[in-house]
């Protein structure tokens, strides 16, 4: 599980981004990515925290818990 950052429009003065929560799973074909939740264009989480954003998140969705708290 990641976030990605995908560009959604480009105008004349600026680029548009929007943030999406991400799987990645192997096929035959080879590596795809299917979204999980769109994060909008408002996700204002540092990129230095995503991954323990995604590590939690995968947490909760398999039912695992840690010893110490997040």
């Amino acid at each position: 599980m990641s976030i990605r950052r995908t560009k959604t429009r480009r105008t004349e003065a600026s680029d548009y981004y929007s943030y999406r929560l991400v799987d990645t799973y192997r096929t035959a074909s080879g590596v795809r990515q299917r979204t999980l939740c769109n994060l909008g264009n408002g996700f204002v989480i540092a990129p230095e925290q995503w991954k323990a954003l995604t590590q939690r998140i995968e947490q909760i969705v398999l039912g695992r818990q840690d010893m110490l708290p997040p």
